[in-house]
């Protein structure tokens, strides 16, 4: 995909979109620096999502237009686009897509085919010859302005008038054509502190070429099925697709670091992939801190698993034994907030881990109020830290850009969500700190 200039000192120039984003905007240390004066300083973002390429105004002063419509925040680039950035004017071109010469070129071409016609009459019948070509230019003539006057116009407002289409609808128009691959598997074994108990157990789902495999053991309970494959609906599917791998889920989060136990041995692992959007996250001996994204997505699928073949995901007693352990972490983790920051979110974590086992039981247990409320008091302690180092790297980015740019990283430490506003704000200033320190030791 690339951008080429229509209008300007620089028409027609291209500009190659590269992976991961390019920046626009007037300030020098962008990959395309903007030089008319309604662009601002850093106007926009154009950054590749699978095969997708989303345009991004970055808080500008004039905002971005796609086809003449002004976008709220983000929006997917198609072929032919026309992009207006402040003054600056481009067309979205995908060299895969590069069609023919338009109508317009065919219906000349087809009337020029007519003199040849006129080849024909007798060399002794000039002025015949003579009339019959005034009256093909003349035709051409008027065909040309019909075209200028009312097929152009028409193209033009066509291309105008182009629906703006959401990032979300480009998304599941490509996801539609792609098939499913999951695997989840949790298996554990050795001494169970929960239940004060040593056991063995694999709970295991693969959905591949629209079939549902499930293979269920538990040494204690007795328990050992495996049924058949069962066939899944193209709208189960799809629903699993944009559960699964929507922009904000979980593929981009990274598994945390291994821990060995003597007793205990608790492996949780899951891949997915449809078209070239997929990854996959494991953890050992971590499952109580697993971002709530993950929590979220294996319910979705063991919610499948108990629709089709009538498997419980978890029974009441140990959703609501999961969910008090995970309050005791959380209620630990936020005591020990003063000595490390870091605790707090993972007090964050665990409680938003707890409230979605819970979501799916219609009874709720005594600790549930105390439950919510740590997760409130969290969220909000943690949203007044953020903010406070936000304002104090916006300080130092004046004085000290090393100082900063470590701010800055440290924020996102300190942030799950990669969609989470003040996590994009704060790696666009990592980015740009990087390549104005970088700039600045040439």
């Amino acid at each position: 995909m690339k951008l080429v200039y229509t209008s300007g000192s620089n028409e027609g120039k291209e500009i190659e979109l590269k992976a991961p984003f390019i920046s626009l905007g007037r300030e020098t240390d962008n990959d395309v620096q903007l030089n008319a004066d309604e662009a601002s300083r850093y106007h926009a973002k154009i950054e590749k999502d699978g095969s997708i390429w989303i345009v991004r105004d970055l808080g500008s002063s004039n905002g971005v237009r796609l086809n003449g419509q002004k976008i709220d925040e983000s929006a997917p680039l198609e072929h032919n686009d026309e992009l207006r950035l402040g003054g600056s004017v481009f067309s979205v071109i995908d060299p895969e897509k590069v069609g023919d010469d338009s109508d317009v070129t065919s219906a000349t071409t087809a009337v020029g085919d007519k003199p040849a016609q006129a080849k024909s009459i007798k060399k002794g019948d000039e002025s015949a010859q003579k009339r019959i070509r005034l009256m093909m230019t003349g035709l051409i003539a008027m065909i040309l302005a019909v075209a200028s006057g009312y097929l152009v116009p028409a193209l033009l407002q066509e291309k105008k008038s182009k629906p703006q289409l959401s990032v979300e609808a480009v998304r599941k128009s490509r996801l539609k054509t792609s098939p499913l691959h999951v695997i989840y598997k949790h298996e554990t074994s050795g001494y169970d502190a929960a239940n004060n108990d040593y056991n063995l157990s694999l709970y295991e789902v693969v959905i591949d070429d629209h079939k549902l495999s499930v293979r269920v053991e538990n040494l204690n309970d007795g328990v050992s099925l495996n049924p058949g494959p069962v066939e899944i609906s193209e709208g189960e599917e799809m629903e699993l697709k944009m559960k699964l791998l929507e922009a904000d889920d979980f593929v981009k989060a990274e598994s945390l670091p291994v821990k060995e136990r003597d007793n205990s041995y608790d492996r949780l692992e899951l891949m997915v992939r449809a078209g070239n959007r997929g990854n996959a996250v494991e953890y050992i001996n971590e499952s109580g801190l697993l971002p709530a994204a993950v929590v979220d997505a294996i319910d979705h699928i063991k919610g499948l698993v108990e629709r089709k073949l009538d498997i419980p995901r978890m029974s009441r007693s140990e959703a609501f034994a999961r969910a008090e352990e995970l309050l005791l972490l959380g209620k630990r983790n936020y005591a020990e907030k003063r000595s490390e920051m870091l605790n707090l979110y993972k007090a964050i974590q665990q409680t938003d881990q707890a409230l979605v086992i819970l979501s799916g039981y219609k009874q709720t247990p005594e600790f549930f109020p105390e439950l919510q409320e740590l997760n409130n008091t969290c969220k909000k302690e943690h949203q007044l830290f953020i903010e406070d180092m936000l304002k104090k790297a916006d300080i130092e980015e004046r004085t000290d850009k090393e100082r900063a740019l470590e701010r800055y990283r440290n924020i996102l430490n300190h942030i799950g969500d990669i969609n989470d506003r003040d996590y994009r704000a704060a790696r666009e200033k990592v980015y740009l700190l990087e390549r104005a320190l970088k700039k600045d030791r040439r």
